[in-house]
């Protein structure tokens, strides 16, 4: 039974894979690309609850080969908008990285704003500017750290976790893994992008 449950997946995520070249090369939709040589890729994502002022964020790392190396949820009380939330989000991610030990990074996420305002220059509002100083203060202490943006399809594996974190309202952190629900996405992924 177990045999026939795992060739039921395994076909099933060749055929997902099979759908993704296919959507690709029909619509052009950006998916998770593995990072070249020895940088590892650092995906961020969160997910706000505006009636409880609650944030959870949620931090992938992955390796050239598509291998997850850690995930991280956290949650955030007393967040007070969706604004707060993701370059709290981002600044956790670089932390987490640095934490680790990491020396080349790719932080990756979905939230256009927060990436195009750390690439920039120029002076932001108060609030969200001091996240903003933080992030690039913190992402200086790497050998390299470039950010990227990817379109929310592309960013699959770190939403499914912020969305978990907002169910079961609860952190957590793996080491050299996801939690089972998300394994498959990460599968599909990594064989998405071969």
């Amino acid at each position: 039974m177990y045999v026939l449950i795992q060739q039921v997946d395994t076909y099933l995520l060749e055929l997902d894979v099979a759908q993704v070249k296919l959507l690709r090369r029909l619509v052009g939709v950006e998916w998770w690309q593995p990072p070249s040589g020895y940088c590892l890729k650092i995906n961020f994502d969160a997910d706000f609850h505006s009636l409880s002022k609650t944030s959870y964020a949620e931090v992938v790392i992955r390796n050239r080969y598509g291998i997850v190396l850690g995930s991280h949820i956290v949650v955030y009380k007393h967040i007070h908008s969706t604004f707060v939330a993701l370059p709290t989000t981002c600044l956790h991610a670089v932390r987490l990285g640095l934490a680790l030990g990491f020396s080349y990074v790719i932080v990756e996420g979905d939230s256009l704003t927060v990436l195009r305002k750390v690439q920039s220059s120029r002076l932001d509002p108060p609030i969200l500017g001091a996240y903003i100083r933080d992030i690039k203060c913190w992402a200086g202490c790497f050998r390299k750290c470039d950010f990227q943006h990817v379109l929310r399809v592309g960013n699959t594996v770190a939403d499914l976790l912020a969305k978990e974190g907002l169910k079961v309202e609860m952190g957590s952190y793996m080491c050299e893994g996801v939690l089972d629900f998300v394994k498959r996405a990460v599968e599909y992924d990594r064989l998405s992008s071969l």
